[in-house]
């Protein structure tokens, strides 16, 4: 995890020393989000902007629960990670259309993002009834790697952006198995968020 920092640190560093000196921008993000499943996330991040529609960069936040309930399940299930908290790193890549309305100090357009979040691994073990009322206990360990995805809609005012979207990843924020197949269940949390940015 620190080599990947490390790397990507690097990298970033590079990005934004050359774009003083080509016809690239740097783009300077802050995001929160909420999902359907009682969660929410922040994160604050750094882009490089090739030719006004490509940007290379990454983000570092945090996806939580804001409640002390479980994740809902969709057969019994108990959980023991209320508050549960995943803390990511997220390297990606976003993409802008051409303005669709471009007037001298407003321009809007759509954009979208893919992303490849890493987050530290856990262990964490799962209590729920089968269907005879038998208690049962299921030990898991988290993956290391997930997918993000992205889409919104981005209004720029000078050198500030503001946008709105959708968003949905495979970020294991919680664990369910089924009571009568004793099969995983995965779950992607899907929700809308608001970033706002500066170019520079």
């Amino acid at each position: 995890m620190k080599k990947i920092l490390t790397c990507l640190t690097a990298i970033l560093s590079v990005l934004a020393l050359h774009a003083q000196g080509t016809g690239g921008q740097s783009l300077i993000t802050a995001t929160g989000g909420i999902t359907f499943e009682k969660t929410y996330h922040v994160e604050v991040g750094y882009h490089y902007v090739f030719f006004n529609h490509i940007a290379l960069g990454g983000n570092v936040g945090c996806w939580a629960e804001y409640s002390g309930d479980a994740l809902p399940a969709r057969e019994a299930f108990d959980g023991m990670a209320h508050r549960l908290s995943r803390p990511y790193l997220k390297p990606s890549v976003m993409l802008f259309t051409p303005p669709f309305v471009n007037l001298s100090l407003l321009r809007l357009k759509l954009g979208v993002e893919g992303s490849l979040m890493i987050s530290p691994r856990f262990t964490n073990t799962l209590e729920m009834k089968d269907a005879n009322g038998q208690d049962m206990l299921f030990n898991y360990r988290s993956r290391t790697c997930a997918w993000g995805a992205a889409a919104w809609l981005q209004a720029e005012i000078v050198k500030v952006m503001v946008g709105v979207g959708y968003s949905v990843t495979s970020l294991e924020l919680s664990k369910h198995y089924s009571a009568t197949t004793l099969q995983r269940i995965n779950e992607y949390p899907q929700g809308v968020f608001a970033r706002v940015g500066v170019f520079f």
